[in-house]
């Protein structure tokens, strides 16, 4: 059996299109108010299907609007008559109308009222999030386990069927239960993990994954969607990736620049040093000091800035206990005789001697 045949879409066309018909309505009350705008760029921004559904829903709108507004009037004219509900004068206005039956048109076209295995009431979905510097561990209603980074959130979705999971930003390590017949997967920069009953970690670095596996086996690959897009985009994608499957202590990027799988060739003693957060720490060995600091901003709200660009090669080799930044930063100054210049609500490191 072709394994990338197992791999489902993220989301189901009905869900977009039931989220796409609320924000039309929202849209078209005209009373957003600046967190509904926002969470509506971040919605649209989440995937092109978005953006796509809500277009058709405003195509189907404009074409509606003079049916709807005769009808709207005639309901109007025989709902407020008094011989006829009388209660319904103070309810409804011409506006609210209109949109009720619009929205309910958009339902029925969308199939969303249709009795289906993705009806609303066999799909699970919720959100988890960490901020800037937290670490938490939720348990997620199939027993399966989501170990959240620093500053990082996953949405849910799970049916009768499938258990998806969407890494949107940051990184999470995910403790798979096991259930044969749901298979588990992870969703994040256009490629899919895919598991049954594992262990492993997605880091999503701008818009590269990697995946590191420490327990059982996951297969790597590119999502449908994505795939059919690079193509359009560029001629020189001709065929998608083959899946990568990975095993107990190997690591792999995938690229979406070009869309390539990368295999990491790295040790156990490797692996344990990029994963040490989960014990609260974080290990260096001859990292260049540019990519520990790149690192250690991930756990702060102030940044830190490094001013001498001799500065950023330095070779650091430490183990530092996340949160205990002031003294990383100690150390760093005594031993190689930085400067540390905090100001601004941000951290700066320069050369003592003027460059």
């Amino acid at each position: 059996m072709n394994k990338q045949s197992q791999i489902v879409t993220l989301r189901s066309p009905e869900i977009i299109n039931r989220e796409s018909a609320d924000w039309l309505a929202k849209m078209d009350g005209d009373n957003m108010d600046q967190a509904e705008k926002l969470a509506l760029k971040n919605w649209l921004n989440e995937s092109p299907e978005h953006a796509i559904a809500l277009k058709n829903h405003m195509s189907m709108w404009d074409d509606m609007t003079e049916v709807l507004n005769d009808s709207g009037e005639s309901f109007m004219a025989e709902a407020t008559n008094p011989e006829y509900f009388s209660w319904l004068r103070n309810v409804f206005s011409p506006k609210p109308v209109m949109l009720a039956m619009s929205c309910m048109f958009l339902l029925i076209l969308s199939g969303v009222l249709i009795v289906s295995p993705w009806s609303a009431r066999n799909v699970e979905t919720a959100f988890y999030l960490t901020n800037v510097g937290v670490q938490q561990s939720y348990q997620l209603s199939d027993g399966s386990t989501a170990l959240l980074n620093t500053d990082s959130r996953i949405e849910i979705e799970f049916s009768d069927g499938q258990r998806i999971v969407r890494l949107q930003q940051g990184e999470a390590m995910f403790d798979v239960a096991h259930d044969k017949d749901r298979p588990f997967i992870v969703y994040a920069a256009g490629s899919a993990v895919r598991a049954v009953g594992t262990e492993f970690v997605v880091r999503l670095a701008s818009e590269n994954i990697l995946v590191t596996v420490t327990e059982g086996t996951v297969e790597l690959s590119q999502r449908e969607n994505m795939a059919k897009s690079n193509e359009e985009k560029s001629s020189s994608v001709a065929v998608k990736p083959e899946p990568m499957l990975l095993h107990q202590g190997e690591q792999a990027e995938y690229v979406v620049e070009n869309a390539t799988f990368v295999a990491k060739q790295i040790n156990e003693t490797q692996i344990n040093e990029q994963l040490s957060w989960l014990d609260g720490q974080l290990v260096f060995k001859e990292e260049r000091l540019e990519n520990v600091i790149k690192e250690i901003n991930r756990y702060l709200d102030t940044d830190i800035l490094i001013l001498s660009p001799k500065l950023k090669d330095i070779p650091i080799s430490g183990r530092f206990q996340i949160g205990e930044t002031e003294a990383l930063l100690e150390a760093i100054e005594i031993t190689f005789d930085i400067d540390v210049d905090m100001s601004n609500n941000q951290i700066y490191l320069s050369k003592y001697s003027n460059e």
